[in-house]
């Protein structure tokens, strides 16, 4: 049944508004400083990011038909081009990293548990476990 993995993006964001997310991305970002900022970015996000995204990725994915997938796939690295140009720009505000600190870590478990939810209830994966429960 192919709704349960919306358990991985659920369990993931229960687990960073529980405990937070083990960010050792600061870490490594200072091990990289002397090569190109394109290099370093990279490195941190598939370092510390690679399973939580493969975690949220993957059950969203399997879900959706062929033709949804690649629309999907084009939206997103749209979506990455602007949303990086634009993370530049707010980047050199004053008090921004701050406050993205501050509610980051709830922004990302509430996403996670949303689409979680989501793929559970698109798949018919919470309407089989309720007529179990309810018998």
């Amino acid at each position: 049944m192919l709704g349960l993995l919306g358990l991985i993006p659920l369990y993931l964001g229960i687990k960073i508004a529980l405990m937070g997310d083990e960010d050792d991305g600061d870490q490594q970002l200072h091990q990289h400083q002397r090569t190109n900022l394109s290099t370093t970015v990279a490195l941190v996000v598939i370092a510390s990011c690679g399973a939580d995204n493969i975690g949220l990725f993957v059950p969203y994915f399997v879900s959706i038909s062929a033709s949804a997938l690649m629309t999907t796939l084009v939206t997103f690295a749209v979506w990455i081009l602007i949303l990086v140009f634009s993370a530049q720009q707010l980047s050199r505000l004053p008090g921004v990293s701050t406050a993205i600190e501050y509610v980051g870590r709830w922004v990302v478990a509430v996403i996670y548990i949303g689409l979680g939810f989501y793929v559970l209830i698109l798949q018919g994966t919470v309407a089989v476990v309720w007529s179990w429960i309810t018998g």
